[in-house]
């Protein structure tokens, strides 16, 4: 199965149109995905993972399982945060990623309390 008719299969009984909406493009983007008669951007292809829960290599390759894990789909929602614009959010992932395992503790202490108001 081709890019363009896993992407339908995604779309399922929702219209080009809608379909279009919620990840920012055309029906005529869709159209022409679905035909083959354009490729599909990099972005794109993100963002109808991130929008539908798919399996980014399933999107682009047809391998594994057409639906994300939890894992999947977040490791794709902080793929999209760090390529955007939000400098914040850059930097706290980044130090985020950097914390020794011992810092863990605190950052959960900090989540509780944010939780309980």
């Amino acid at each position: 199965m081709q890019i363009s008719a896993r992407i339908k299969a995604v779309r399922g009984d929702l219209s080009q149109t809608e379909f279009g909406e919620r990840i920012g493009v055309t029906k005529f983007a869709i159209s022409n995905y679905e035909t083959g008669r354009q490729g599909v951007p990099e972005r794109t292809i993100n963002d109808i993972c991130r929008e539908f829960g798919i399996n980014t290599l399933w999107l682009r390759t047809g391998a594994g399982d057409m639906r994300s894990s939890t894992n999947d789909a977040l490791i794709t929602l902080v793929d999209h945060l760090l390529m955007g614009k939000n400098e914040t959010a850059k930097t706290l992932f980044r130090a985020l990623a950097e914390l020794p395992p011992e810092d863990w503790v605190v950052i959960e202490r900090l989540i509780e309390s944010v939780k309980r108001g």
